[in-house]
């Protein structure tokens, strides 16, 4: 009361009281809280005054005002194909979205079905003093409780890999909140969920918990994986005898793998003792043989099913296994039928995420920016367990070089082990922190020479022929192509000039950009997939495939392929579910960006088979026949029209560790309230290497999709654990994936033409990780317009670095912003 609204000394007093008077009750986050209050009480200042100067009206119009935002996509057909690089929709892509497709928890249960559901600790680092399950079996519609007093010890693991077997229930400790200790089996899943709640355990030894990296990095707490250095040339000299050095560190966090559908199976015998599991995973074959060692069953008589899944992105992969055992194991207990869903909070809690990474690095330079040594140590946050993270690691190390070329590197990476539930892989595993690290490293490199980002990685491109770290010749190069034409196509300089000029004229929003390129290492070693053809009286062609399809597109593919190597209508291509029984084995995992192009040569291969067996019928057929009349004439004539064949995927890659590279690159444009650390992706331009597409539209959809994922794990995607080990934002009110608000307003697309993948498949390539890869771009597009505010208010010095953790959410933002309420002026 009776204080100037437009006197700028009078608003600092107001602030300072504000501020000494605040007392915010969250449990975390304190300080962004208090800061945007001020902000905020700023904002309302600025709506006071009677007029603005020009560069303060931004700061006080309403940051939540957005245009209906637009993309634009670009591809190449190739009609002679057809219909193999068609732009068409998922087969399926009708019933998935009108929500007619049939998930696992759709599947009507059978008679007598019961649900399980685990018992999870409440502690993260305890022994286990009792488990009373007295009261959740006198609760409605409990029919059991099982723990580790109901299994043999020796097959108590859903996981046995060596140095890392994982327990179905706990005996005597448990090392995270949320692992299983017991199931309870139930009428209904409700029934099921409400009695876990009331199973009693009781603790002793209670320890406070490792749950970061930089605690398990502080206490040395690390698996012990004989995994030595990887190294070329002599980094530490290298870097000593540089002129210029720079020296940092770059983390990033856990990224839940959110699919629609959680954890799901359904288990039940029939009268011939064949255990039938209607499982949601993307590797079956594993599934069968940890269900079968657990409840004692030859491999031959268990059998999993999968039709499709609700989402993977490798989150279905090993820890799937855990749901689909405990179903099995219910169900040979009491001889009915048992169904798992895990609800959101169970499988955010127990299944584990993307592994959390650190990484410290020396960097060796000279006055031109050209890279002379690295050194990087890394570290992975593996949790309980160390073993998905092998892959992690290896794709890690292999791709920690992106697209530069550096005569001397020394790589390491350690497994860290703490309290919380094995991480697993993620899209792009390895793949997507190793862009982050080494991207991160150039941008420290060209802030500390005062130079444009842009030109320091041009001038550190690596050239046709060159040698990777690992020994890998890089015998296609597309980069330079790629990067040419984007700059070209997106306005690359022309738009920094137009950023620069915004930026001057507004005092706490802020432009940026940033334009990353990526080269991302793709392997087909060692890797096998199945097909099955089978072509009816009527000409109808059923499919099995070795693959699961995951929402990638697989099936469509696999359809695209036959109907073109078979020459018949496409509409008469049915994809049918994996069945370990009928036509799948060997397979291989569904993951790694590979399923659909190697299960793809596998229908090629197969359909040759059946295309050999039809060449006399073929020669007697009259011109103009139709694929009706020529099935017709086969069967009349008793011609074999069913065959099964592998993909023959070659034991050695063709570029060293890799079939081949992907290749892209991607410039993002963010704007910035500085003040509250919000950000809007105002435009972003993908160029994508996708050889010749088997599918444009699935493919640029994989491409969209990726990035958009990467937007969520770079921006807003945390993981909290509180003292006792527990996982704060285990649900959608804390964790925020990217929603419809945080797509960019502008998303443009173009795949590369003109550029078949000689060595792949068909000419084409992968698609649906590599673009992951590029969402880094919007973060460092964020750092690009914090930079922009610091360098104005004289809070970052020329030459220096102030860079983002991811996520890179909006509290981080605001205390790397370093804002003080002196400089909130009122004119």
């Amino acid at each position: 009361v009776g204080v100037n609204v437009t006197d700028t000394m009078a608003f600092h007093r107001l602030c300072a009281t504000l501020k000494n008077e605040l007392k915010p009750t969250v449990e975390r986050k304190v300080e962004y809280v208090e800061s945007l209050a001020i902000s905020y009480f700023y904002k309302f200042f600025l709506a006071l005054q009677p007029s603005l100067p020009p560069n303060l009206v931004s700061a006080a119009q309403p940051w939540l005002t957005r245009t209906v935002s637009h993309g634009s996509q670009s591809y190449q057909l190739h009609p002679d194909e057809a219909p193999v690089g068609e732009y068409m929709p998922k087969l399926t892509a009708i019933k998935q979205t009108s929500g007619e497709a049939q998930y696992v928890d759709d599947i009507p249960a059978p008679a007598f079905c019961l649900h399980g559901a685990f018992v999870k600790s409440t502690q993260a680092n305890a022994k286990i003093v009792s488990i009373d399950a007295t009261q959740a079996l006198a609760m409605q519609g409990v029919r059991a409780f099982y723990s580790h007093k109901d299994i043999d010890p020796a097959r108590n693991y859903w996981l046995e890999d060596p140095g890392d077997k994982r327990r179905l229930f706990a005996i005597d400790t448990v090392g995270f909140w949320g692992q299983p200790v017991g199931m309870i089996v139930a009428d209904t899943q409700a029934h099921a969920d409400m009695a876990a709640k009331h199973v009693v355990v009781h603790y002793s030894d209670i320890k406070t918990g490792i749950y970061d990296l930089d605690d398990a990095i502080t206490q040395k707490s690390f698996w012990p994986v004989p995994m030595p250095p990887t190294t070329k040339g002599d980094a530490a000299k290298a870097i000593q005898d540089a002129p210029h050095k720079v020296k940092g560190s770059v983390s990033c966090g856990a990224q839940y793998h959110f699919h629609m559908e959680t954890q799901t199976c359904l288990a039940q015998m029939d009268q011939e003792s064949i255990m039938t599991l209607y499982h949601a995973t993307q590797m079956p074959p594993f599934v069968q043989e940890q269900v079968a060692k657990v409840i004692g069953m030859s491999d031959a008589d268990v059998v999993v099913e999968v039709r499709r899944c609700g989402g993977g992105y490798g989150g279905k992969l090993t820890n799937s296994v855990l749901g689909g055992v405990a179903a099995a194991f219910a169900t040979h207990k009491l001889g009915l039928p048992v169904k798992m869903v895990f609800d959101l909070n169970t499988n955010m809690e127990m299944v584990g995420n993307r592994h959390p990474i650190r990484a410290d690095y020396e960097a060796g330079f000279d006055t031109n920016g050209k890279l002379l040594g690295i050194t990087t140590n890394a570290y992975l946050n593996s949790g309980q367990g160390y073993s998905d993270g092998l892959f992690t690691a290896s794709s890690l190390v292999t791709n920690l070089d992106g697209c530069y070329n550096c005569p001397n590197w020394y790589i390491d990476v350690k497994f860290c082990k703490t309290n919380i539930a094995p991480n697993t892989a993620c899209r792009g595993p390895g793949w997507v922190p190793s862009t982050l690290i080494i991207e991160h490293i150039m941008n420290h490199v060209g802030n500390s020479l005062n130079k444009p980002l842009y030109s320091i990685k041009e001038a550190n491109f690596y050239k046709k022929g060159d040698t990777s770290p690992t020994g890998d010749q890089l015998k296609y190069w597309d980069i330079d192509t790629i990067w040419s034409q984007l700059m070209a196509s997106s306005d690359f300089t022309k738009r920094i000039t137009q950023l620069n000029a915004y930026n001057a004229a507004n005092k706490w929003r802020k432009k940026g950009i940033s334009v990353v390129p990526v080269k991302f290492g793709v392997d087909w070693a060692g890797s096998e997939f199945t097909c099955l053809v089978d072509v009816y009286p009527d000409g109808s062609v059923a499919i099995g495939t070795g693959g699961i399809e995951i929402g990638q597109g697989l099936h469509t593919k696999v359809a695209q392929v036959v109907a073109r190597m078979l020459k018949c209508p496409i509409s008469m291509c049915t994809v049918m579910p994996f069945n370990t029984r009928v036509n799948n084995l060997p397979s291989e995992a569904t993951g790694g960006s590979i399923t659909s192009e190697l299960c793809g040569m596998a229908a090629m291969n197969t359909c040759d088979m059946i295309n050999e067996q039809l060449k006399p019928v073929r020669a007697m057929m009259p011109a103009g026949y139709t694929w009706k009349e020529l099935v017709a004439k086969a069967f009349s004539m008793g011609t074999i029209m069913s065959a099964k064949n592998e993909s023959h995927t070659p034991s050695n890659n063709a570029c060293g560790s890799k079939a081949y590279n992907s290749y892209s690159a991607a410039v993002s444009e963010v704007e910035l309230d500085v003040l509250t650390g919000e950000t809007e992706i105002t435009r972003v331009d993908i160029l994508f290497d996708g050889g010749y597409s088997l599918n444009p539209a699935v493919d640029i959809g994989q491409v969209e999709g990726a990035f958009t994922m990467g937007i969520g794990y770079y921006l807003s995607e945390e993981h909290l654990y509180n003292k006792n080990g527990k996982l704060f934002n285990n649900g959608t009110w804390e964790y925020k994936p990217p929603s419809a608000l945080d797509i960019p307003l502008a998303l443009n697309v173009a795949l590369l033409k003109n550029h078949p993948n000689t060595v792949g498949f068909m000419s084409s390539k992968c698609q649906g990780e590599p673009p992951m890869c590029c969402s880094v771009s919007v973060m460092f597009a964020v750092e690009d317009a914090l930079k922009a505010s610091l360098m104005e208010r004289g809070a970052e010095a020329p030459g220096s670095y102030t860079s983002l953790d991811g996520p890179a959410t909006v509290d981080k933002i605001t205390n790397a912003a370093q804002l003080k309420y002196t400089e909130f002026h009122l004119k």
